[in-house]
């Protein structure tokens, strides 16, 4: 390649172009290293138009692998915490279900116990299920 004025400008055109192509990365850190990029590429590109263009396009490579390693991380704690979510919200369900079961106990051993007058077998079903309840409840 023959290096002419023209050549120069046209390789520090493309140069420029890539790197505000990339600045839009919202990634604060990746938009820091996109400028120091462009500092050092505008001061290595008089010396040398064509080392200039690889090194900045190799800089702006690095960096995009590096935003989509964040990403993936990102994406993946993303996933990881909607099963959490989704685990919580069964592990809820189960108790509520539980609780529905015990009050349910409570009530039908209410209902059939001779206590409180005279305490029977019942009547101490009931109160361990209606304080498992309110255990539960603190």
């Amino acid at each position: 390649m023959t290096w002419t004025p023209d050549t120069v400008e046209a390789l520090a055109k493309e140069l420029r172009e890539l790197i505000e192509k990339h600045k839009a990365i919202p990634e604060q850190c990746h938009a820091e290293r996109f400028s120091s990029i462009h500092k050092i590429g505008s001061h290595i590109i008089r010396l040398n138009p064509h080392s200039a263009l690889t090194w900045a396009l190799e800089q702006i490579k690095e960096v995009e692998t590096e935003r989509d390693t964040y990403r993936d991380m990102d994406r993946q704690s993303t996933e990881r915490n909607r099963e959490l979510i989704d685990e919580r919200d069964a592990a809820n369900a189960r108790a509520g279900a539980a609780e529905e079961m015990l009050r349910q106990i409570g009530d039908y051993a209410h209902d059939k116990s001779t206590g409180p007058v005279v305490p029977d077998a019942l009547w101490e079903i009931r109160e361990m299920a209606y304080g498992t309840i309110m255990e539960a409840g603190k």
